[in-house]
């Protein structure tokens, strides 16, 4: 196995566990709100700071992707075409 493909490995494991940790483990924040919301039954609460990680994934992704776009368009040229 090369460098490159554990390092891809890597990254793809750490998109998923650094989230869930800093959720897991704040002191204040989105994440904190969430355990102490279920910690209280309240599930409003959980949902609605579940529906703003999901946006702010979305967003994040959008401008992620606006961004690589921007930078590397010589790579997706002609790939509309098809």
């Amino acid at each position: 196995m090369s460098a490159a493909t554990g390092g891809c490995a890597g990254e793809k494991r750490d998109r998923f566990s650094y989230p869930f940790s800093e959720t897991v483990g704040a002191n204040k924040g989105l994440g904190k709100l969430m355990l102490d919301a279920q910690a209280s039954f309240q599930v409003p609460i959980v949902f609605a700071g579940l529906l703003v990680l999901a946006v702010l994934g979305i967003v994040l992704y959008a401008a992620t992707a606006l961004i690589e776009a921007r930078f590397t368009g010589w790579a997706f040229r002609g790939q509309a075409d098809r």
